[in-house]
């Protein structure tokens, strides 16, 4: 439920269309159970903000299988060039 009324206050105060876009995904992607939200001393709003950044840095990262299966792919091909000459 908290969950929902963060996703609905983001896109109701962000203007930027790519932020929002983000910061939905990253709030539908999130894990909010390990929140303390009866404590008062913490910011809820600081901790949701770093969780999701945290997961889109984490989605940003490239892999980099594509590029090893790419210079796999080549090297077949020139041993196959090679090889029926």
């Amino acid at each position: 439920m908290v969950q929902v009324k963060a996703v609905d206050a983001v896109k109701n105060e962000t203007e930027n269309k790519w932020v929002r876009g983000l910061l939905v995904y990253g709030f539908e992607k999130l894990s909010i159970d390990d929140i303390p939200f009866n404590d008062p001393n913490i910011d809820i709003r600081d901790i949701v903000k770093i969780k999701v950044v945290d997961f889109i840095k984490e989605m940003a990262e490239p892999s980099k299988g594509l590029f090893w299966y790419l210079v796999l792919y080549h090297w077949i091909v020139l041993g196959i060039i090679i090889f029926t000459r």
